[in-house]
């Protein structure tokens, strides 16, 4: 160690340092660090550290040391003078002289743990306010002598000059930021209009006095505390312990956010620290201004917390004015949208007839008159007005009197129906209300009930119909089978002689008496065709033979264009060939009054289109075109044309569409599925006659049973003969049969007796049975043959349809 002399030299170097360090105003860490480094040249001492009191005036703060701590002292929280073992420190104004080991505190254990044999602290004081504290240490065990504690309590003063200078400064930083975060507050507060709005604003000024900020402005509303949420619905809360506290005593603050859940949005945010503060105005409680921070560990000064209690008192009277104002807004767009969006218009008329107010559906009447309204500007009020309204406007008017009615209207194009009041109105200015109500949905359905109910009477109609139609053809069928085939029998025997021309013309006409009668049928019920590849130039073909006479009298213009590669399609031809028939027929009443009428047949890619020039049809005519009973003509026909070529069309898995415009003619396309291009197949060779085969036939008319016998023998069959399923049985039960013709109704009994009772004598001959009937499409028959998987041959049937049948029978 240096003479005493040379190291008094030295200490008054140090202080004249410190004091020109302190005067020239350098930062508290500068000081200190420059000084700790000068006193440690000095072989005497070994460690310094220094101390401030933080805002809080509860903890210490490390400034730093010389050399370093290992281990900052508590983290960076720092430690209250009773951690220290410094808690009678500024009772001591020399300072505190202590052996580390010796003394209790996280200082003394750190200095000792360091190595360090003996200390000396003091207080830094300013004014009588404790400041912080500089402690020295030293390796050996050696008591300070009075110069040095001199020295030391010297030099403490000017650290604690310093440190004053910087709390100070400090001071005077915070109150600038406080100001400034209070004028910020206020200016979003007179700014913003909006709750979630304002706590944006509310963000960047708390930024810079809280760590990691959360703002939440909470309303008072209905017993629960309401937080506008700007991720979802406001989340709302009943008012728990920390609510209750903040509204008695006006602020409440804790290190952590309440773990009771009242709050969801504090554990969503990730909020610790948090202040509740009430808010008020005009003496009234508002709500709640909740500042939170999310760093852990984090606490409110007493500062903070008053100043939390300022924005309080800028935030209530803004948070109140923004709630008036959204209730204002809410109940003037209430009013505003009930106005626009009512379903009644409301028009204000003055005594020229001017509208002096009118709604949204108000305009709408005004600008569908505005064409004619001219007329009431010379008086012709009445006129401006639908038909159906002009009475009612007269009586209103002239009369004084309140009319209801109802009239159509055209609104963009559009028929509309309107159920108005007109009120005439006592005023000098005023002379007319008109309120007016939509009812075009309750017109249309009363229309369409109206509608729906012709249609079930016109369904029960046909209903009926068809019951007679198919007891009709049963009957008819039955003589026209005996016809057809004892005509056949007739025309090809030797015994004929010159009448042979005759009997052609007898069984023609019992064909053509047959297809009245299954055209009958269809109507009543649609049946499925047999199927076989059609070509759709043969069925043209057919078309314009029969209707060319018509055209030619009727002077319409019918071309025909086939493609050069016929397309083929499987499908009933006499059904497709009634397709068309009904499109062609349609047509030609389509073009009738017009001039040069002209329909167009072209064959197109699986199907083919009939177009005209005729007067078209509009959206909602073409909506219902393939409706049943639905018609345009001026005959009021049966409108089932259009409906049965849609049925035969869809059965056949095609599509029919239809385009048109009024005055623009009309085109109607048809398409199937492809069987093939190219030329219709000839299909197989007839299967070359095979051995006799042995027959029943089962029928109750006589007629019926003798011409089956005959023709079946003239084809080299055998034949037997039954009237009821007794007789059939027994028959069965004698003898076997290839094949077996079963009438479906017998008198007394049906097709389903007769199964049955063959079943029960010879199981065998059941798949062998060909059910007779002139109507395959009744429930029941449909049932019978899905029962028992059987064919089914209509009468009347003739040799080629028995040749037909019985060939499959053989083959299954």
């Amino acid at each position: 160690m240096g003479s005493e002399p040379a190291l008094s030299t030295a200490r008054r170097e140090i202080l004249l340092d410190l004091a020109g360090l302190v005067i020239g105003r350098r930062s508290l860490a500068a000081v200190f660090e420059q000084f700790a480094r000068r006193l440690l040249e000095l072989a005497s001492f070994d460690w310094a550290s220094l101390t401030v009191v933080d805002a809080s005036g509860q903890h210490l703060q490390v400034v730093g040391s010389y050399p370093a701590w290992t281990t900052p002292p508590n983290g960076t929280r720092g430690f209250t003078l009773e951690e220290a073992g410094l808690s009678g420190l500024a009772m001591a104004p020399g300072g505190v002289e202590f052996i580390p080991r010796h003394a209790p505190g996280h200082v003394s254990r750190l200095l000792a743990e360091g190595g360090i044999e003996r200390a000396w602290v003091i207080a830094l004081v300013e004014d009588g306010k404790l400041l912080g504290a500089l402690t020295i240490g030293r390796l050996k065990n050696e008591p300070f002598s009075a110069e040095e504690t001199a020295f030391l309590q010297t030099a403490a003063g000017w650290i604690a000059s310093a440190a004053r200078q910087e709390a100070q400064l400090a001071a005077a930083e915070r109150d600038v930021a406080e100001q400034k975060v209070i004028a910020d507050v206020a200016a979003a507060a007179a700014r913003e209009s909006s709750v979630l709005a304002l706590v944006r604003a509310l963000h960047r000024p708390l930024r810079t006095i809280v760590p990691g900020p959360v703002v939440a402005l909470g309303y008072l509303e209905d017993g629960e505390v309401v937080y506008p949420n700007p991720r979802g619905p406001d989340i709302r809360v009943t008012p728990r312990e920390h609510e209750l506290a903040a509204l008695k005593h006006g602020q409440v603050a804790a290190v952590e956010a309440p773990s009771d859940g009242t709050t969801p949005l504090m554990t969503a945010m990730g909020i610790h620290a948090i202040s509740l503060t009430a808010a008020r105005s005009g003496g009234g409680d508002i709500g709640f201004v909740l500042i939170g921070s999310t760093q852990a560990g984090f606490a409110f000064s007493d500062r903070e917390l008053q100043l939390f209690q300022v924005l309080a008192r800028i935030l209530g009277p803004a948070m109140e004015n923004i709630r008036n104002a959204q209730r204002t807004a809410r109940e003037s767009a209430l009013y505003d949208l009930l106005l626009r969006t009512l379903s009644d218009a409301v028009i204000l008329l003055d005594r020229d007839f001017v509208r002096v107010y009118a709604n949204e559906c108000g305009e709408q009447i005004v600008q569908a008159l505005a064409p004619t309204w001219q007329r009431a500007a010379s008086g012709d009020t009445e006129g401006a007005l639908p038909e159906l309204a002009r009475a009612a406007y007269s009586s209103a008017v002239r009369e004084g009197k309140t009319v209801p009615g109802r009239s159509d209207i055209l609104i963009d194009g559009e028929q509309r129906w309107m159920d108005f009041e007109m009120v005439p109105l006592d005023h000098p200015s005023y002379r007319l209300l008109v309120v007016a109500t939509d009812v075009t949905e309750v017109v249309r359905h009363e229309a369409e009930r109206e509608r729906s109910r012709e249609e079930v009477e016109r369904s029960a109609r046909l209903a009926a119909l068809g019951a007679m139609i198919s007891g009709v053809a049963h009957e008819l069928n039955n003589p026209l089978t005996a016809i057809l085939g004892f005509s056949e029998l007739l025309e090809s025997s030797p015994a004929i002689g010159g009448l042979s021309e005759e009997a052609g013309i007898i069984r023609r006409e019992a064909l053509r008496a047959r297809d009245i009668v299954r055209d009958l049928l269809f109507i009543a019920r649609p049946p499925e065709g047999a199927r076989s590849t059609v070509d759709f130039g043969d069925i043209f073909a057919y078309v314009e033979r029969v209707r060319r006479p018509e055209w030619l009298k009727l002077g319409i213009d019918v071309s025909f264009a086939v493609a050069a590669e016929g397309t083929i399609v499987e499908a009933d031809p006499q059904q497709l060939t009634q397709v068309l028939l009904n499109l062609v027929t349609n047509a030609e009443r389509a073009v009738r009054g017009v001039a040069s009428p002209r329909i167009t047949v072209r064959e197109v890619a699986g199907g083919f289109e009939v177009e005209d020039n005729g007067k078209g049809m509009d959206a909602t005519v073409q909506a219902r075109i393939f409706e049943p009973f639905f018609s345009t003509g001026k005959d009021r026909g049966t409108g089932l044309g259009l409906s049965i070529s849609h049925t035969i069309v869809t059965a056949h898995a095609g599509h029919i569409e239809v385009s048109s415009k009024p005055g623009e003619g009309a085109r109607f396309r048809v398409t199937f599925p492809v069987c093939h291009s190219g030329v219709a197949a000839t299909g197989s060779s007839p299967e070359p006659r095979g051995a006799s085969l042995r027959v029943l036939v089962v029928d109750d008319e006589a007629a019926i049973r003798l011409v089956a016998q005959r023709l079946l023998r003239s084809l080299g069959h055998e034949c037997d003969a039954a009237a009821t399923s007794a007789e059939a049985a027994a028959l069965a039960a004698g003898g076997s049969y290839d094949a077996v013709f079963c009438d479906y109704r017998l008198l007394g009994e049906t097709g389903v007796d007769v199964v049955d009772a063959l079943a029960a004598v010879s199981p065998g001959i059941v798949p062998s049975i060909v059910l007779c009937t002139g109507d395959a499409t009744p429930p029941d028959v449909q049932a019978l043959v899905a029962a028992h998987s059987l064919r089914v041959m209509v009468k009347p049937f003739g040799r080629e349809d028995i040749e037909a049948v019985l060939s499959e029978v053989v083959r299954r």
